[in-house]
């Protein structure tokens, strides 16, 4: 009973440090998309509403998690916390990411290729229109799966694999576009862009690690620390500039 009490103990502590992660990632996703939104009273464009879709999904995946530990998956010591194993909370996070992603990837193609590059040829739009609907298809069915508590490993592996490439992708573009860039504050955004980027792929690397253990582990407090992480970097690269041309 006393090793029990121990093991709960040491969970407990890393849950909710955890919890303080999500908490937090959650505030400062609803307030960038606050900005967002006003930015979008301001000027209405394609790139601002991609970016109220990001921060907006970046918020409800936290809170949804913590929705769920706190009212339904519970946190009695027969709860092993993993992320896994919490249904509901897993369910609208997979909904969210997915939502994120495509938000992401919309983003990408509008400001990496048509601003910088000229109007992307109807081949790069077929796959980014192709992608946004596989990814979609992969992680919402996967949600509505996962809310009837179904297998889903096999659709989030496929859909894991196809995130973390794009991420990949879109960090290596950002960083090669904030090396042309002369002006400071842009060239810094872009660059946190990239960084964001590469620390979505290690939550999913994090996430990974958690997933194969049976109890909930460091890995799991590392993912969604890496999370807010990632929030914050969101905030530098995609609304401070904006924060700057509004003053």
């Amino acid at each position: 009973m006393v090793i029990l009490d121990l093991v709960f103990n040491q969970l407990l502590v890393l849950k909710i440090m955890d919890s303080f992660c999500e908490i937090i990632a959650v505030i400062l996703g609803f307030y960038c998309f606050s900005i967002m939104l006003k930015q979008y009273h301001v000027k209405k464009s394609k790139t601002t509403i991609y970016l109220m879709i990001i921060f907006f999904t970046l918020a409800c995946a936290p809170l949804s998690q913590f929705i769920d530990g706190l009212f339904y998956s519970g946190w009695s010591i027969h709860n092993t916390f993993g992320l896994y194993d919490v249904q509901y909370g897993y369910a609208f996070i997979l909904i969210s990411t997915t939502l994120a992603n495509i938000g992401l990837l919309l983003f990408s193609v509008d400001v990496f290729l048509t601003k910088q590059e000229g109007p992307y040829p109807k081949n790069t739009k077929i796959v980014v229109i192709g992608g946004s609907i596989l990814i979609g298809t992969l992680g919402i069915l996967g949600g509505i799966l996962k809310l009837n508590d179904r297998e889903v490993t096999a659709i989030i592996g496929i859909y894991f694999v196809i995130a973390m490439i794009m991420y990949i992708l879109l960090g290596t573009k950002a960083y090669k576009l904030s090396n042309k860039i002369s002006e400071a504050i842009y060239k810094k955004s872009i660059k946190y862009i990239g960084h964001f980027a590469f620390s979505l792929l290690a939550i999913y690397i994090f996430f990974i690690l958690d997933s194969f253990s049976t109890t909930y582990t460091i890995w799991g407090f590392f993912g969604w620390a890496v999370y807010l992480l990632a929030t914050y970097l969101a905030y530098i690269g995609f609304v401070k500039p904006i924060k700057v041309r509004m003053k």
